[in-house]
This record gives C-alpha cells, structure tokens and sequence, in this order.
C-alpha cells in the first residue's frame, strides 16, 4: 500500500490552501510577476511569506496572519553557541568584529523554499557574502560527539543540521551571512545575519538565528515537518522548470495570444549537480533545446568585486539557469512542455505525484491561439 502524503505534501500539492515558504505553516503571497524579476534580485523584491507559530509551538496555516514577524532589533539581538567547548554570545558589534577577524566568503546562491515548484514563485537569488560558521565553530572548538546543529530562531522557528553540512559544498562554507548583493540583509531578509547553507532548500538557511547548539543527538529535531519524519530528509534541493512568461502559475496554466512568434521565457534551478540542458516540446513531439542564458549580472562589480568570491563555471550549483525560447505556433491550441536536464544525467520527472520537495514535475503552458 502506498504511503498516504504528508501534510507537507498535501501543502505542496494545492490540498491545503497555502504552501510553505521557509518552513511547513507559510503562505505565499506576490505569485505573479509582470516581467521576470531580474537574475540578482533586489532584497525588497525577495519571496516572502506570512507566518502562524501557536500556543503550544506549533506552526500552522492561518489566513488571519496579520503582517510577518517583527524582526529583531540589532541593539538587543544576540546569538548564543551552545555546547561547544566555550561557549560565546555575539551582539551586533561582536558579529561586526568576527567579520574583520575571518576573511569573508561570497558566492551565488538562488534560495528557494520546499514549496517551490513549476507554478510557484518561491526562489530568488543573490550573492552572499559572510563569515564562515566553520571558521567560528572551530575557534569555540567543536566536541567530537557533535552529530547535529540545533539551531533556534528570533520568531520561535527551529531547524536540525547535520554538523557535516557547515564545511560546506564544492568549496562554498556555510554562512553567517550578513549581505545580499553587497548590501548589509535588511531586517525582512534575516538581518543582521542569516544561515546560509549550500544544496540545501529555504527552511535550513534560517534568518535571525539566536541559539546554535552542538547535540551528540542525531535524531529528528525541528519545527519542519521534514525534521519529524525519521530525520531522513535535510533539506537536498531538488530540480525543477518554470515558465515565467507568460505568467504561468498553479491553475492559470492555459493563455491565450496570438498566433505567430511567441517568446517564452523561464528558468531552471537544480541543487548541487547544476542544470546541464533545457528542452521543451510541442504537443508531444520531439525534444528541441533552448537557449540557456549566462546572466550578464555575472560579470558586474557586485559579484566580481564581492569579498572571497568562490565562483565555478557557468551554470552553476544552487544557481537559477534563465531560457528563452520563440517558437512560430499556429491558430489553436498548442501545449509547450518544458524539462532540464542536470550534470549528472538526471532528468525531471514528467509528473510529480508526491511533490515532497516542490513540484519537480515539466513546467507547461496551453496557449491558445488567435
């Protein structure tokens, strides 16, 4: 007998009203974009989400959230290591003072929720710049017992990492971020700083962080529902295609235009193996690629001038891959499938039944032309 979904599924599949952004319990809000948002996008222009914790610590859906949680004030903030062979509380100053102590690191990261899918608007990118956590963790001195990073929040969210994930990925560490495109986070995007994990989805990348504590315990642990179920599922960001224009969102799937040449335009985003190729298909017939986009942001004095820049060669991991494609389509109705393809050879699958990491599911569109 197959295994009945999860409640995260059910979120993720459209059962439940809304679907998660950071963590099990948020909703969206702003799904639709006129235009595609820009390859580095502005914080004021970041996904967002509205958020429900209840009495007895839960997190759940809510549909009178009145506004996002406060974000703390950086004259009282602090962040408290636990565990550790000396334990230390940071404030704003002594976070400013790591940053001058430890040579900070940057690199692109397109961050993106476990609700993210083919029709959801949930990822945006930017370069990141921190201090390395490995670089601080190790200075406290780490116990050898040390299995899971347990870490809690300003507005009472929680997440468990494994303590392996803060060496990091393909030489990008885990961080204590502190700016976005070069400017310091503002207060909405996790300032004064944020975790910032590699290959790993939204709810791990915690904003206001308070306590990070080093458990001998590696059991599930965590206010994500994935944190409950056997402690298995870390948080692996899984691949997926979107169709950004036309707008294309959850059951707004079928346009109407003119007949004629049709541009369309999206992006592909995969975790730690990137995006190898982009395909699409009409009506079932054969596979043709699209053109894959090398940002141009690439090359600005944001990302080439951002401090300890660890940059690989295009596309990259964790990074959102931009398509276009114009196709010459008839009067009637045409179906664009959309598909991308990852280093490792792995394709996405034509439909995502589950959806336990957002929807990994082709992207499609039905126009119908006049």
């Amino acid at each position: 007998m197959a295994e009945a979904p999860t409640r995260r599924a059910l979120m993720q599949s459209g059962v439940l009203v809304v679907s998660g952004l950071a963590f099990a319990g948020c909703r969206r809000r702003g799904t639709q974009w006129p235009d595609p948002p820009p390859f580095l996008t502005p914080q004021d222009r970041f996904y967002n989400r509205l958020q429900a914790k209840l009495a007895d610590g839960k997190f759940e859906d809510r549909a009178d959230v009145p506004k996002d949680p406060e974000p703390p004030d950086p004259a009282t903030w602090t962040l408290t290591f636990k565990g550790f062979d000396r334990e230390q509380t940071l404030d704003a100053a002594g976070l400013a003072a790591l940053a001058t102590r430890f040579a900070p690191v940057s690199y692109v990261k397109t961050l993106r929720c476990t609700g993210d899918g083919r029709g959801n608007r949930l990822q945006s990118t930017a370069v990141w710049t921190g201090i390395p956590l490995m670089a601080v963790l190790s200075e406290l001195g780490i116990p050898e017992a040390t299995r899971r990073l347990r870490v809690r929040a300003h507005d009472g969210f929680s997440c468990n990492l494994q303590s392996r994930f803060t060496h990091g990925m393909d030489g990008r560490p885990a961080l204590l971020a502190t700016h976005a495109n070069g400017e310091p986070l503002l207060p909405a995007r996790g300032g004064p700083c944020r975790l910032l994990i590699p290959d790993r989805f939204g709810f791990k990348n915690i904003k206001w962080p308070t306590e990070i504590l080093a458990s001998p315990q590696d059991e599930a642990w965590g206010d994500h529902e994935v944190d409950r179920k056997e402690g298995e599922d870390d948080g692996h960001i899984s691949f997926v295609s979107k169709i950004l224009s036309p707008d294309v969102i959850y059951k707004q799937e079928v346009q109407e235009g003119r007949a004629g040449p049709v541009t369309l335009q999206g992006v592909a985003c995969g975790g730690l193996a990137p995006i190898r190729d982009i395909r699409l298909r009409v009506n079932g017939g054969a596979w043709q690629p699209v053109t894959m986009i090398r940002p141009a942001a690439l090359d600005s004095p944001v990302v080439q001038q951002a401090p300890g820049l660890v940059f690989s060669e295009w596309p990259m991991p964790d990074v959102a891959v931009p398509w276009k494609a114009t196709l010459d389509l008839p009067v009637g109705t045409s179906k664009v499938e959309v598909m991308s393809t990852n280093t490792l050879g792995e394709e996405q699958p034509e439909t995502d039944t589950w959806r336990t990491n957002g929807d990994s599911a082709w992207a499609w569109v039905e126009l119908k032309l006049s």
